[in-house]
């Protein structure tokens, strides 16, 4: 995705959009796949933005709400937004978020215990 099209939806959209390839993990021997049918799309917060970025000459790529509504740039519109269950793509998003956090969580968790392992030792040596 060229760098223009990237400042102009992050412009027009005050922050409501993001690249759908940077919202996915993915094995490297699936990226070329990932690519092809993530790579040419924004994942947006809200209709709005959606449509906005869809529809405009800076942008003009596929958009996807949080809620699974597709706009195309070709006029069309699909998908739609359903209460009884998330979108694939906001499932996806949330995962990625507790999956950061849960290396956070780790991480911090493999200090703390580093750090009770020298107390002990230190402990034993003054006893």
């Amino acid at each position: 995705m060229p760098g223009s099209v990237l400042e102009a939806a992050a412009k027009m959209s005050q922050g409501k959009a993001r690249p759908a390839l940077e919202l996915v993990g993915y094995a490297g021997n699936v990226e070329a796949a990932i690519k092809y049918a993530f790579g040419g799309a924004f994942v947006c917060q809200d209709a709005g933005a959606a449509k906005k970025l869809a529809f405009s000459r800076e942008v003009g790529m596929r958009c996807v709400t949080l809620e699974g509504d597709d706009f195309n740039p070709s006029g069309l519109l699909t998908g739609g937004s359903r209460s009884f269950s998330r979108s694939l793509l906001a499932s996806l998003h949330a995962l990625s978020l507790a999956e950061a956090a849960l290396a956070t969580v780790q991480e911090r968790l493999s200090a703390v215990d580093a750090q009770l392992k020298d107390l002990a030792a230190a402990g034993k040596e003054h006893r």
